[in-house]
């Protein structure tokens, strides 16, 4: 039970840097040696960005809350 509210907490943690990288509209992406990409549209890539990762905080909340229930219901 310790072990999924961390890892609730965790997904939480995730979700709340998504917001950040979304609101920031900056997103710096190393692309090679000593290169740095610049996208076109900063904010638009941020936006997704952040917006892809607090989908992923989300879906480990899912799961988690899922095999709760699942566990429960089997019996182990």
């Amino acid at each position: 039970m310790i072990k999924r509210l961390l890892v609730i907490f965790l997904s939480l943690f995730i979700i709340y840097v998504g917001v950040k990288i979304r609101k920031r509209e900056r997103v710096d992406f190393i692309a090679g040696y000593n290169v740095i990409f610049k996208p076109r549209n900063e904010k638009k890539l941020a936006k997704r960005v952040g917006v892809l990762v607090m989908l992923f905080g989300i879906e480990t909340i899912v799961f988690i809350t899922l095999s709760l229930f699942l566990s429960n219901l089997v019996g182990f």
